[in-house]
C-alpha cells in the first residue's frame, strides 16, 4: 500500500511523520488491539524498540511529499516542539 505524506502546515512539527530505516535493523512486527475514536476496536502492529533502530523524522516543507510503501516501512507519527 502506497503511503503519500505531505505536512498541511508551515512549519511541520506537530504530528510529523518518522519513518525506520529498515535496512541495518530487522523489522519484527507485534499485533496489538487499538482502540478508534469511536470506540471500535481493530488490529495493529507495531514495532518493539531495539538499540539497532535508526528513526529519521521528516523535516520536510509545505508542498513537498514522503511516498513510502506503509507495509514495508514502519512509520509513525511524532512532536518535534
Amino acid at each position: 500500500m502506497i503511503n503519500v505524506w505531505f505536512p498541511l502546515n508551515k512549519n511541520a512539527t506537530r504530528n510529523t511523520l518518522a519513518i525506520m530505516d529498515s535496512s541495518n535493523a530487522s523489522v519484527k512486527l507485534v499485533p496489538y488491539t487499538a482502540v478508534r475514536k469511536d470506540g471500535s476496536f481493530f488490529t495493529a502492529q507495531t514495532v518493539p524498540f531495539e538499540s539497532s533502530q535508526e528513526w529519521v523524522a521528516s523535516n520536510i516543507k509545505r508542498g513537498d511529499a514522503i511516498v513510502f510503501d506503509s507495509r514495508k516501512v514502519p512509520h509513525s507519527a511524532l512532536n518535534l516542539s
